[in-house]
């Protein structure tokens, strides 16, 4: 169960980068700077909020996949939110996708 788990988020991190690499190369130096930002504390978030979650499972056998099903929870909880941002229509300001939208 437990490499189940592991294989399974390791897929979605795959996911996941991949759509930060389509906005990376959408974006100026400026917005790239504030994107990988972004990543980084999405990542610490993630990693604190399963933490926090999966504290009374602690030192037993289940907690690698208990760990694993929550870090791949909230990790499919944001390619979803990356989805939208990626397929935002045109014109929509609240998108970062739209080099328009991107700044300066």
């Amino acid at each position: 169960m437990n490499q189940c788990a592991a294989l399974e988020l390791k897929e979605m991190e795959v996911r996941l980068d991949s759509m930060y690499s389509k906005f990376i190369f959408n974006h100026n130096d400026a917005s790239q700077k504030l994107f990988l930002e972004l990543k980084k504390n999405w990542i610490a978030y993630r990693d604190a909020q399963c933490a926090f979650n999966t504290r009374g499972s602690v030192g037993g056998s289940v907690h690698p996949f208990v760990l694993a099903w929550c870090l791949r929870q909230l990790t499919e909880q944001h390619i979803a939110l990356m989805t939208d941002q990626l397929n935002c229509e045109e014109g929509d300001l609240s998108c970062a996708h739209h080099p328009s939208s991107a700044g300066p």
